[in-house]
């Protein structure tokens, strides 16, 4: 079973500016800024937005669904496990043990 990932309630703050694909976010709890690529900011919001938490093979269909809703190829729920890892390591996410 995948490890299922969720933001931190109301520690994030983030912002993107105007024509700009990076975000910064700055983590109130760690006191820490960061500046996040395209792909990761999207990962992020994608979290902060869902109600539950969710795991790399259910942010790759949210994210990048295949063609007629096809399951999202092996390569982007492994890019995107991927990602989920570095913002756990950063803090900006927690894996939930909950199923």
């Amino acid at each position: 079973m995948e490890p299922r990932y969720a933001v931190p309630a109301g520690t994030l703050h983030w912002r993107r500016w105007d024509g700009e694909e990076e975000m910064a976010v700055f983590d109130a709890a760690s006191g820490s800024t960061h500046l996040l690529s395209a792909a990761a900011a999207e990962v992020l919001l994608a979290l902060m937005d869902s109600p539950e938490p969710l795991d790399a093979p259910a942010l790759a269909q949210l994210l990048l669904p295949g063609e007629d809703g096809a399951a999202p190829l092996p390569a982007d729920v492994h890019a995107l496990h991927t990602v989920l890892l570095d913002l756990a390591w950063l803090g900006l996410v927690r894996g939930q043990d909950t199923p």
